[in-house]
């Protein structure tokens, strides 16, 4: 029983804004039900900041499916593919000629304006109109407009190589959406449902914009887990206090959550090195519903990339085969629950903030603990416990292991109870991925 209001007692679903003014009927429609995305009906893990084309094998092979564009053209332009500095236009012909290398690893795109060197150009997307182009000029740093949003939907139609573009990345680091970011997803909405945009978000950031605008995929910048030193108990909390909010708001406004969460960028965004402390955003995530994983960031937190960046592929961090290895967990569970709701989390781990309270006055979820008329009667200490409903009389529990620590290696396996409701007659343990397929996981025979 979902503690939220149902929608017709839920104000937020009727809430107006600039970019779109006209109000939604209850209950609330849920935006991905008006795109016809390639992977509408997949669970996404992409990156940011995503590989260049030296690294597309190792990026697939951690299962990895969507791939943000923005580092294609720069080894291309590295190569001698296109003049140094270039054009905007040369360097989009450049990154469609590796769209067959994508479409072979399995690879989808998210379209991006691409990194690369224009310090002598401000030519615009689909060519200058000073020199026979479409369009004026833009400065040399920009997000798609809408007038180039448009040019490149009409390329890749006319070229045939719609099935490798999956989105179109709008806009990062916004508050709400409006303006220009929200007139081109407005276009793509009704003259090419199948690309969808992406935006990032701030934290808490924006979500009844997106769905005004009928965005569906809510990607926050969610970064509590950072570096080589602190406590490690107290970032997860944290981290995972932001799947709490994400999911509260992804239920009100019927978005896919695909949280943007931190391995580090070698900046600001300090690295992590720890085994633990990737499962658990990973594994945390799925357990709070999230229908996508967003990492930020590829370079330095989980491929150390080359400098000059185009010149090589990197090496592999300490990170890689956790990630590969959660990733194919994640791609096959995630997979699993895309057709379930996700109806709440019980934690036996220590409750830091008051419950939230939605709109309609009823509590949140993140506090709620296992016990009597609980599908779990009772569990061992540092557990989190996800929540999923379907047809079929068939339900899933996503058990995740809260216990982290700042290095790799730090915490040695064990194993944990859960006393389920007399009312699960039937229980079986769905296998992990294949990085740990060789894996056993062990039931006792009473407690089936």
């Amino acid at each position: 029983q979902s503690p939220y209001a149902p929608d017709g007692e839920n104000y937020l679903c009727a809430q107006t804004s600039p970019a779109a003014p006209q109000d939604y009927p209850l209950p609330c429609k849920p935006p991905r039900d008006e795109w016809r995305s390639q992977q509408r009906n997949e669970f996404v893990i992409t990156a940011w900041w995503p590989p260049t084309v030296m690294a597309l094998q190792e990026y697939a092979d951690a299962h990895f499916n969507l791939l943000l564009g923005g580092n294609l053209a720069s080894h291309c332009q590295y190569q001698g593919g296109f003049p140094s500095p270039g054009t905007w236009d040369q360097a989009f012909e450049c990154v469609l000629s590796y769209f067959p290398r994508l479409a072979e690893l399995g690879l989808k795109l998210a379209y991006a304006p691409p990194s690369f060197n224009h310090s002598l150009s401000d030519y615009a997307l689909g060519g200058n109109a000073s020199y026979g182009g479409l369009f004026g000029n833009q400065p040399n740093a920009h997000y798609l407009t809408n007038a180039e949003v448009k040019w490149a939907v009409e390329q890749f139609r006319a070229r045939n190589l719609s099935h490798v573009v999956s989105q179109i990345f709008l806009h990062d680091d916004d508050a709400s959406v409006g303006g220009n970011t929200a007139a081109a997803a407005d276009w793509l909405r009704l003259n090419a449902p199948e690309f969808p945009p992406q935006v990032n978000t701030f934290p808490d950031s924006g979500p009844e914009t997106l769905y005004m605008n009928r965005q569906y995929v809510f990607s926050p910048e969610e970064y509590a887990i950072t570096g080589l030193s602190g406590n490690a108990s107290q970032k997860t909390a944290n981290q995972l206090q932001f799947y709490v909010n994400d999911q509260m708001l992804v239920e009100r406004y019927r978005l896919d959550l695909w949280p943007l969460f931190a391995l580090g960028d070698g900046g600001d965004i300090a690295i992590i090195q720890s085994d633990s402390l990737v499962r658990v955003q990973v594994y945390g995530a799925l357990a709070y519903g999230a229908r996508g994983l967003y990492y930020y960031c590829w370079g330095h937190g989980i491929w150390n990339i080359t400098d000059p960046q185009p010149a090589g592929k990197g090496i592999p961090t300490v990170n890689y085969p956790f990630v590969k290895e959660a990733n194919a967990d994640a791609a096959k569970w995630g997979t699993a629950l895309l057709n379930y709701r996700h109806v709440g989390v019980l934690s036996s781990g220590a409750c830091e903030v008051p419950p939230l309270v939605d709109a309609s006055g009823r509590e949140g979820r993140q506090c709620r603990r296992p016990g009597e008329g609980m599908v779990v009667e009772s569990m061992d200490e540092e557990l989190l416990v996800g929540l999923f409903t379907g047809a079929a009389q068939q339900d899933y529990l996503m058990v995740v292991d809260t216990r982290t620590a700042m290095s790799v290696g730090a915490l040695p396996e064990r194993t944990v109870m859960l006393t389920l409701a007399a009312s699960c007659a039937h229980v079986k343990v769905v296998p992990p991925g294949e990085e740990r397929e060789h894996q056993r996981t062990w039931l006792r025979a009473q407690d089936l």
